[in-house]
């Protein structure tokens, strides 16, 4: 199933050798561990999608044999930079995000989260 879910980038890691694995915080969907497929590499049009505290329309694509998710495209909404460029409020925002993540459970939507992140 591929649908389209507006979001909030929580955390990334490296996954394999080329792939990031992004903790994504959705409207509809809550909390969603998405694989971003060669996003690791220096020209991947996708990478911007998976920096912390970006707002983009994620395509996501459910998988059907595992509760596996990969992202298939996507677009930025808001970038946040003066937040980056000022230190302390982006120590303040990456703690937010990594609070979010570990105190929802994993697809357990909430709007009323959403709308405060």
């Amino acid at each position: 199933m591929i649908v389209n879910a507006r979001g909030v980038v929580l955390w990334r890691r490296r996954w394999a050798e080329t792939d990031r694995l992004v903790c994504v915080y959705t409207e509809l969907y809550g909390r969603l561990l998405v694989r971003f497929i060669g996003a690791d590499k220096p020209r991947a049009k996708l990478r911007a999608l998976t920096e912390p505290f970006v707002s983009a329309e994620f395509r996501l694509i459910f998988s059907r044999r595992n509760d596996g998710v990969r992202a298939g495209g996507g677009a930025l909404c808001e970038t946040f930079p003066s937040i980056r460029a000022d230190w302390r409020r982006t120590v303040e925002a990456l703690r937010l995000c990594e609070l979010v993540s570990e105190l929802t459970p994993e697809r357990s939507p909430n709007p009323e989260k959403f709308f405060l992140l």
